[in-house]
């Protein structure tokens, strides 16, 4: 008689967690800056490129609250709380509402060259990366040195991080200068959530079914 497979405790646990990241990623990320700018604009007659440049405080004050709770500024922090600034100074600056939504574009564009520019370094930007989130440091070093395929697989990583963030960009772009601002308002931020989303899911998922990564 057949059985229905069970997942082991941990892989349950796990799935759940990146449930749970997920969620509190786009409710973080997309439905509070976007209410924010909603608000902003309508109930306080914002104009519109100064809701957008105030919206993306949302991400300024998580940061906030992460270097207060631990003391430390991560690139991901640094990284919101530039896209912060620049929105102020586009709206400034133009006044224009889709080029406050289109810097971000150009931010994420910078890093994905950037990744990508990483390739040509000792160790890739997304080696980095992964050993700064792992309490494995060591056993990455170690891979690193000793594991060919480690090595493979995190050059691979660091390829399609880079490839996927300028794609998310171009795309991001495209959105914004085509659809109603309102729209793209709403989209560009959910692209932007969504492809990091993706990413951190396909990296974790890689990293687990290769028996040479200390994640597996």
């Amino acid at each position: 008689m057949a059985h229905a497979t069970e997942h082991p405790p941990a892989e349950r646990q796990r799935a759940t967690s990146s449930w749970r990241t997920i969620a509190w990623t786009l409710l973080l990320d997309v439905a509070l800056p976007f209410g924010s700018y909603l608000v902003l604009l309508v109930w306080f007659g914002v104009p519109e490129a100064a809701a957008l440049a105030a919206a993306g405080g949302v991400a300024f004050l998580r940061a906030v609250v992460i270097w207060v709770r631990e003391r430390q500024i991560g690139a991901l922090s640094i990284l919101l709380v530039v896209r912060f600034f620049l929105g102020v100074l586009a709206a400034l600056i133009t006044g224009d509402a889709r080029f406050v939504l289109a810097k971000d574009s150009v931010v994420t564009a910078v890093v994905g060259l950037s990744v990508l520019a990483s390739l040509v370094l000792a160790r890739p930007a997304i080696f980095y990366i992964r050993r700064s989130l792992s309490p494995r440091k060591h056993a990455f070093d170690r891979q690193w040195r000793e594991a060919a395929g480690f090595r493979r697989l995190n050059r691979r990583m660091t390829w399609v991080w880079g490839l996927g963030l300028l794609g998310e960009s171009t795309l991001r772009i495209a959105v914004i200068y085509l659809l109603p601002i309102g729209v793209a308002a709403f989209l560009s931020q959910a692209m932007a959530a969504l492809a990091i989303v993706v990413l951190v899911a396909w990296t974790q998922w890689r990293g687990r079914r290769s028996p040479v990564d200390p994640e597996e």
